[in-house]
């Protein structure tokens, strides 16, 4: 069987979803390099707009990219070189019986892994991504380097294990590996 990761899309703009107030954007930022994920505390508190019928997706890009707390240890286990930061939500009007989610950050150095017929827009978002083989042999969580989006991409058994879940609010793009 010839080899696939898929690009994780979050679905956080669709429907009812949670939004995520309180966090400083020039803290948590879209893409964060090591030193920007160090200086973020281990564990911070933040809220988000309480609605009726609330919908609290498995992944979102907040900006940064975080997941539920259901799926830290699913990434830990598959690429034990992520690092985690949390952040608990609470509800902005502090209901009661409101949902209050645990959140991860994950970091994961970004890897040289971009096949040369990849394209990438001159801005330097993805237009079609494609992995060089050799580079992405043996990993199941990975982050390319060589584009300014954050992107996600994980490895058959990496994309089974979350689907196994039940994640609420993800979909998945297949991605070409070459040779």
């Amino acid at each position: 069987m010839d080899m696939v990761f898929f690009r994780l899309h979050t679905g956080e703009k669709e429907g009812n979803s949670i939004k995520i107030k309180g966090l400083n954007h020039k803290t948590y930022t879209k893409n964060l390099d090591k030193p920007s994920f160090d200086k973020i505390t281990p564990f911070t508190v933040a809220y988000y707009l309480n609605r009726p019928n609330i919908e609290i997706p498995d992944f979102i890009n907040v900006p940064p990219f975080i997941l539920s707390d259901k799926y830290k240890d699913i990434f830990s286990l598959l690429e034990p070189a992520i690092e985690f930061k949390g952040i608990q939500l609470y509800p902005d009007d502090k209901t009661q019986y409101a949902p209050m989610p645990t959140y991860w950050i994950p970091y994961l150095e970004k890897t040289d892994c971009l096949h040369k017929d990849s394209e990438i827009y001159d801005i330097g978002t993805a237009k079609k991504l494609i992995l060089q083989k050799d580079a992405v042999i043996g990993k199941d969580i990975i982050r390319p380097a060589g584009i300014i989006e954050d992107v996600w991409l994980l490895s058959l058994i990496a994309a089974e294990a979350v689907l196994r879940r039940k994640p609420f609010g993800v979909n998945f793009e297949i991605i070409e590996v070459r040779e």
